[in-house]
């Protein structure tokens, strides 16, 4: 995944990442669009057992995170 980055690039994505930790509800539409397309994120989402399951893989990670139950707005709050 990493193979096409320089470390230059990773070390700036990492630093992007505990900025994004520490500060995310701070960033406005633009600076998360930016920290989004400089991470090069994206996801699917679908449906398995019920759940709504987000496949979420940027450029130096990919995980599974379940979002909610169908119909289940709650459980979409409280990880928030």
């Amino acid at each position: 995944m990493c193979a096409t980055h320089t470390p230059e690039q990773i070390q700036n994505a990492r630093q992007l990442c505990t900025a994004i930790r520490l500060g995310l509800r701070e960033f406005d539409t633009e600076e998360r669009r930016e920290g989004y397309d400089l991470l090069d994120v994206t996801a699917q989402i679908t449906i398995e057992d019920g759940m709504k399951i987000a496949y979420a893989e940027c450029m130096l990670d990919a995980r599974r995170i379940p979002i909610s139950l169908l119909g289940n707005t709650a459980a979409r709050s409280a990880a928030g």
